[in-house]
């Protein structure tokens, strides 16, 4: 008999699509903590350059490598980033690049953003490596005119209603976002793998979206966002 967790697919794999199931409640949010989430590979366009190695390579060789590949679907574009490897401390953390944009799909550092052109910080949207956290969070960006209060909701979503989202309909990502019981706040700092947020950006017109947590080590973080 086939595996349980052979019918687990990735957001950017699934193939069945299915209608969404319900939203966000106390109760499911346990069973999504609880939830055995398996990396698929994913084949698409490498998006994401190691910046800070390639500006400073011989002080960055600690740091985590990021790969970043990009999937577009007819109404919502999404990302999967992996990081792998590093060791992060109390002096090269800022340099971990984990602020991601929505905007151009870039994963950049803070020591980076800090020392780039200010549009850099404004197509920034939240903090992905240390816990969920809009950049209007992460008081070490010095930039702060150009800072966003993203909001997150755990969600009751599974992986097929997140694919189902994604390429048959993103304004689901709203709806669960909306009608969500869980608190909508600019932080949410001890995901877990299995756990899929729905947020909504500090732009106009806002963009609705979700994160999902598809694994701890290596830190793997898959992210869909309305077009």
């Amino acid at each position: 008999m086939a595996s349980f967790y052979q019918f687990q697919r990735s957001l950017f794999a699934i193939g069945t699509l299915l209608t969404i199931g319900g939203l966000t409640h106390a109760a499911s949010a346990q069973s999504i903590a609880n939830t055995i989430s398996v990396a698929q590979p994913m084949t698409g366009q490498v998006v994401a350059s190691l910046a800070d190695f390639e500006q400073n390579p011989g002080n960055n060789q600690s740091l985590p490598v990021v790969n970043v590949t990009t999937q577009n679907f007819t109404n919502a574009k999404g990302w999967r980033i992996t990081w792998t490897g590093g060791v992060i401390s109390d002096t090269n953390w800022t340099k971990v690049q984990s602020i991601f944009s929505t905007v151009t799909g870039a994963v950049n550092s803070i020591q980076y953003l800090n020392n780039t052109s200010w549009g850099n910080t404004d197509n920034a949207d939240f903090m992905l490596y240390f816990g969920l956290k809009a950049t209007s969070e992460v008081s070490q960006l010095t930039k702060a005119n150009a800072l966003k209060e993203t909001h997150f909701k755990l969600s009751s979503m599974t992986v097929t209603d997140l694919a189902n989202a994604a390429q048959n309909n993103p304004n689901i990502f709203g709806l669960v976002y909306e009608l969500g019981f869980d608190q909508a706040t600019t932080t949410k700092p001890n995901y877990q793998a299995g756990q899929i947020y729905v947020f909504k950006t500090d732009r106009n017109p806002a963009k609705y979206g979700a994160v999902r947590i598809v694994s701890m080590n290596p830190r793997t973080i898959e992210v869909v966002v309305q077009k």
